[in-house]
């Protein structure tokens, strides 16, 4: 208990989206909030950003983002779809035996459909995010998203009684039925889930981010073969019919996450953060900002 409301407070505290974990060989960055839809289309999509970086031996981080229609709960109704966005043709291959490493997951039969080598990924980090994130976006999603965080919040405290309760016995007692209740209501909601997964495949989609290609493409040149800074044009990105500003902030979000201050040492040898790179990633951390 004591683990989890800290967690919370944390969380609220640092004003922080996301949460780190790791899957496979790679990094996990999970978001803790849900995004939400500035388009026509209601969906519950979940989206997953393989993402180049120096600062991984494996060379790429993941980051993982609920998208939802404003005013939706993370418990919801709506048609589901998983979208990856890699950084360039056959990451997909890339990605599969990056999660999959160490026997990490299950095995992937030659055979198996190329939709349902997604779903087995997807599904192997998402067991990995709900491990890090404890359920908070779950806890936050029964308050509408206009303000994700604050939903948190307010789930949190009704879930967990204030300090001073819990100095009391009866203050103890409190929290103990409390989180016998929630954990008998997420075993519910997670035998639901899989029962749910067990009719339906949720279909999944992957697709060239343009941006993460440029990342890439940066990380692999220097400034004068390549300068992300002056060479990409944010109103050219192929959205791939998503809201085109959405898309970037997304993925600006998930680059400035994975990056963090950008001052460690590399370890990916094929690799390298130039000065270059670095002016575009703070022109990325105003995107991601927005």
């Amino acid at each position: 208990m004591r683990e989890g409301w800290e967690r919370v407070q944390s969380a609220i505290a640092d004003g922080a989206s996301f949460v780190r974990a790791s899957v496979g060989r790679v990094p996990l960055f999970a978001s803790v909030e849900a995004s939400v839809q500035h388009d026509d289309v209601a969906r519950d999509e979940t989206h997953y950003f393989l993402i180049p970086t120096p600062f991984s031996e494996a060379g790429y981080a993941l980051y993982n983002v609920r998208r939802l229609p404003e005013g939706y709960a993370a418990a919801n109704d709506l048609p589901e779809l998983r979208v990856f966005h890699l950084p360039g043709p056959g990451g997909e291959a890339t990605l599969e035996s990056l999660v999959l490493a160490n026997h990490v997951g299950p095995a992937i039969d030659d055979d198996t459909t190329f939709a349902d080598r997604l779903s087995i990924v997807a599904d192997e980090i998402d067991r990995h995010g709900r491990q890090v994130t404890g359920g908070l976006l779950v806890i936050g999603g029964v308050v509408a998203l206009a303000n994700p965080l604050l939903g948190v919040g307010i789930a949190a405290k009704a879930v967990f009684p204030s300090v001073g309760a819990l100095l009391s016995r009866e203050g103890l007692k409190l929290a103990g039925d409390r989180l016998k209740s929630w954990g008998r209501n997420r075993r519910v909601a997670q035998q639901e889930n899989e029962a749910k997964k067990a009719i339906r495949l949720v279909p999944s989609k992957a697709f060239v981010n343009p941006i993460l290609a440029d990342l890439e493409r940066a990380l692999r040149t220097d400034e004068a073969e390549f300068d992300p800074s002056f060479d990409t044009d944010f109103d050219l990105v192929d959205a791939d019919g998503w809201n085109r500003a959405e898309l970037v902030q997304l993925t600006a979000q998930a680059i400035v996450a994975t990056y963090g201050s950008a001052d460690g040492p590399a370890l990916a040898t094929e690799f390298k953060l130039g000065p270059e790179d670095r002016r575009w990633l703070e022109t990325l951390r105003t995107l991601a900002g927005g």
